[in-house]
């Protein structure tokens, strides 16, 4: 059984999609409050990993994963801080919680299962 703690931040975060600007459709709250549960404490424990400062790299050390991930590491990736990106990344999956579930196309996906 869960703590009443960690009841009421569910509680609450389902009353904030179901109420929020979207709203969230009711039947995808459950798995949208999960998801955005997981993601914030993620980046929450992410940032709390994060060193005070960049460590200082050779320019032939950095152009190593430069070219072995340029998509990663080129300027299609916008570089963000910490809060700007917690704040784009939440707004990003709020807005797939609030979309069609056929993408406002009406084909269904090929998944073999009905769209709720």
């Amino acid at each position: 059984m869960l703590s009443t703690g960690a009841l009421s931040l569910m509680e609450r975060l389902l009353r904030a999609l179901l109420d929020g600007g979207g709203p969230t459709p009711a039947g995808r709250c459950g798995i949208a409050a999960d998801v955005l549960l997981g993601h914030v404490t993620g980046f929450a424990l992410q940032e709390q990993s994060q060193p005070a400062g960049p460590p200082a790299v050779a320019a032939q050390r950095y152009a190593d994963p430069c070219a072995r991930f340029p998509l990663l590491m080129g300027p299609l990736t916008e570089r963000l801080d910490q809060d700007e990106k917690s704040v784009r990344s939440v707004r990003l999956l709020c807005a797939g919680f609030t979309a069609p579930p056929d993408g406002g196309t009406g084909v269904r996906a090929k998944t073999g299962r009905p769209h709720r």
